[in-house]
């Protein structure tokens, strides 16, 4: 299959992110989109980058498994104090989809997660799998002040350089324009609009944005 240009789409792999990793995650993105099933009580957790997603995942977990565990205030076993939210509550586009086999598409773990069951993702709400679209799941969508987020995010990926000697840190100039390039293709906030004017099961949350 010839090589195509993604480059125009934001999805260009950038530092300290290898080309072998892009391109599995990328995959199981394309899967994901096309074979996901969604449940009718399942719940997405749907933001940006560094828009307090892990915040906002350790609340839903929380709440949605309140019946199967006790509060954190009296439970020393609570998985919210042994496991980071992000592997409670995980990310549609990198769970592998295929498990050993590559030609056979499985969900090795979704179907053994207690109900309901929870995911997040960073894919704006119009490029969700029709199963998401048709299903009565629910959405939980978090907006950051986008300047916040943007240094937050310019952060990040400052700490992760910092751990590969060979990669320069990321100046604020080149943050900014490597953001903008990358959030051509992920406009949430007009996704948020679109969203609840078609009135779907969306719940818009905020941090750090006073309306």
């Amino acid at each position: 299959m010839a090589e195509c240009d993604i480059t125009p789409l934001g999805l260009a792999p950038t530092p300290p992110f290898k080309p072998k990793q892009c391109e599995t995650n990328f995959k199981a993105t394309i899967t994901f989109l096309k074979h996901f099933q969604a449940k009718q009580n399942d719940i997405i957790v749907v933001s940006l980058p560094k828009s307090s997603t892990t915040w906002l995942k350790a609340l839903a977990f929380a709440t949605a498994k309140r019946n199967r565990f006790i509060p954190i205030s009296q439970n020393d076993d609570h998985p919210l104090l042994h496991s980071n939210p992000h592997s409670l509550v995980p990310f549609l586009e990198t769970i592998d989809f295929h498990g050993d086999d590559p030609n056979n598409i499985i969900f090795p773990h979704l179907s053994t997660l207690s109900e309901p069951r929870l995911f997040g993702t960073h894919i704006p709400f119009p490029l969700l799998p029709h199963s998401i679209h048709d299903s009565n799941c629910k959405i939980i969508y978090i907006c950051r002040n986008p300047f916040d987020a943007f240094i937050s995010l310019w952060h990040f990926k400052n700490n992760i350089l910092s751990s590969q000697p060979l990669l320069p840190a990321l100046t604020l100039e080149e943050a900014f324009e490597n953001t903008l390039r990358e959030h051509l293709t992920m406009d949430h906030f007009g996704a948020i609009c679109w969203a609840i004017g078609r009135q779907v099961r969306t719940l818009l949350t905020r941090f750090g944005i006073e309306i």
